[in-house]
């Protein structure tokens, strides 16, 4: 993949995780199935069946490269039940839930990114994009495992389960990094499916 077509399907990202605050979500299907056709993944990109189709694949297949692990899972229950109390955890869901969805939109086309300046650029330009990439990628996951923690702390206190639970006694970053755009990428292509 080119350059170009990375930022055209990062578009389509932004619109899909954030269509369900959107205004108008059947004109942002619409928008996300222009930039499809132009990337030749769809045929009519009037068709939302279709769009939705489409994306949803793709985010799958993009899903198989990136998940190695499945060591640490997030309690959708917990979640809920946290967000329930809006006055006490949105302070802490509402950016938790944005680092978690500006990780993913990241982490998602990281490596199709990565190759796509590898190609197209000098060693100089390519290694200071890459260096920035990851070290923004770095610095939202830091903020996600602070929200973990502090998620994790709120259901301690109400009695509920953990929000993130793990098969493994010392998860690392990486299987974290996985369980959150897993997380994300399911939650988004719910939303998507169910916007028609």
């Amino acid at each position: 993949m080119t350059t170009q077509e990375i930022e055209k399907l990062k578009k389509v990202d932004e619109i899909m995780f954030n269509l369900q605050d959107s205004v108008d979500p059947l004109k942002k299907l619409l928008q996300a199935g222009k930039l499809l056709k132009e990337l030749k993944l769809i045929d009519n990109p009037t068709d939302t069946d279709e769009i939705i189709q489409a994306y949803t694949q793709n985010v799958y297949e993009q899903l198989n490269k990136i998940i190695e692990r499945k060591n640490v899972s997030f309690n959708q229950a917990t979640l809920d039940y946290l967000q329930k109390d809006p006055d006490n955890n949105e302070p802490v869901i509402v950016p938790a839930r944005e680092h978690f969805k500006e990780y993913a939109l990241i982490v998602l086309r990281f490596n199709d990114q990565l190759a796509a300046w590898r190609n197209e650029m000098d060693g100089q330009d390519y290694r200071v994009l890459a260096e920035n990439l990851d070290q923004h990628r770095t610095n939202i996951h830091n903020l996600c495992l602070s929200d973990i923690k502090i998620m994790n702390r709120l259901a301690e206190k109400a009695h509920q389960a953990p929000f993130s639970v793990s098969s493994k006694d010392d998860p690392d970053r990486t299987d974290y990094g996985q369980a959150i755009v897993k997380f994300c990428c399911e939650d988004v292509c719910g939303v998507v499916k169910s916007s028609k």
